[in-house]
């Protein structure tokens, strides 16, 4: 399926443009064809979706699912930020106290020992003497040492 579009501006001039085929997508039972067309020279961008019967190019993720990855996702940032504020708060208050396990700066405790916030969540999922927490601990350490 080609298509073409004709702009006619104010002033009575007119464009055409052939916008090009991005996808086919399914919305409230159709098929549609996304169009799109960007021009520099006057800026402008156009998006035309079009009924077809092609098959859709692209299938969204079942609602729940999508909505459990954002959850997800914004719960990663927000985790990030949360301990990024929480480093930046405690560097700003010198002294500064280490992470009793990995020399991270400590933002927590944990049976009286001072921890950052990362080995606290793997401290109070699995427990000190864990294998999953030896093993978060090597991999950390190990790659502290290749960042220096």
């Amino acid at each position: 399926m080609k298509l073409k579009i004709i702009v006619i501006f104010d002033d009575g001039s007119k464009m055409e443009a052939t916008p090009k085929k991005v996808e086919v997508v399914r919305s409230n039972g159709k098929n549609l064809a996304h169009f799109k067309h960007v021009e520099n020279n006057p800026l402008m961008i156009f998006h035309i979706y079009v009924p077809t019967q092609e098959e859709p190019t692209t299938v969204p993720l079942p609602l729940e699912k999508e909505i459990i990855k954002r959850l997800s996702d914004v719960n990663k940032y927000k985790n990030s930020a949360d301990e990024l504020i929480l480093q930046a708060k405690t560097k700003m208050s010198l002294p500064s106290v280490k992470c009793h396990y990995c020399g991270s700066v400590a933002t927590n405790e944990y049976e009286g020992k001072k921890v950052c916030s990362n080995c606290a969540s793997m401290l109070s999922k699995y427990g000190e003497n864990s294998r999953e927490f030896m093993g978060y601990l090597r991999t950390k350490l190990m790659n502290q040492w290749r960042l220096i």
